[in-house]
């Protein structure tokens, strides 16, 4: 699979453990915040609260994915930069990473996420599991982000009945040392 999309490592995983591992690799950690999308799967919520995280919430474009632009309006009037990290005025929070969910095939908008996430100083986690095969820009899904993950559950694009898998370029990653 890492080979397919053009991701150097690859690591087999329980479903339902795949975003959880991902965000603990990505350096999520218990009493911080993370930008998930309200359209998709509980299972993109559950993972932050599993780590100890906060998810926050945002509603979907028109192709139901994340809407960046709403992501980004609320970190330019509702967040802070403190020292290279971003701090949610109301809850104290830091944002420690973004889950953008490609939908139905079709990607989220991983320049802007990736633009956001480089400036405001969090993690990009990209659920590329029902966008496997589908390209951003000449590029694979599930090669968009330093980390990436996919289910295999029998309702999915590709199935092994269940299982997933994490991608990642990240040699720091790789070796499960996190951020």
């Amino acid at each position: 699979m890492a080979e397919s999309v053009g991701t150097g490592t690859q690591s087999p995983v329980k479903a339902e453990r795949r975003r959880f591992t991902s965000l603990i690799l990505s350096g999520v950690r218990s009493g911080e915040e993370v930008i998930v999308p309200t359209v998709t799967f509980i299972a993109s919520a559950n993972p932050a609260r599993y780590v100890g995280a906060y998810p926050v919430f945002f509603d979907c474009d028109e192709y139901c994915n994340l809407d960046v632009e709403a992501v980004r309006r609320f970190l330019r009037r509702e967040c802070d930069l403190r020292n290279g990290i971003t701090v949610n005025r109301v809850t104290g929070r830091r944002i420690a990473a973004i889950v953008p969910v490609h939908v139905f095939g079709t990607p989220a908008d991983m320049d802007v996420v990736n633009e956001l996430a480089q400036e405001h100083g969090f993690a990009v986690v990209e659920d590329a599991t029902e966008a496997m095969g589908s390209l951003y820009k000449g590029r694979c899904c599930g090669s968009l982000a330093s980390i990436s993950c996919l289910s295999f559950n029998g309702n999915k694009i590709v199935t092994t009945g269940g299982g997933g898998a994490i991608l990642t370029n990240d040699e720091t990653i790789a070796k499960g040392r996190g951020t």
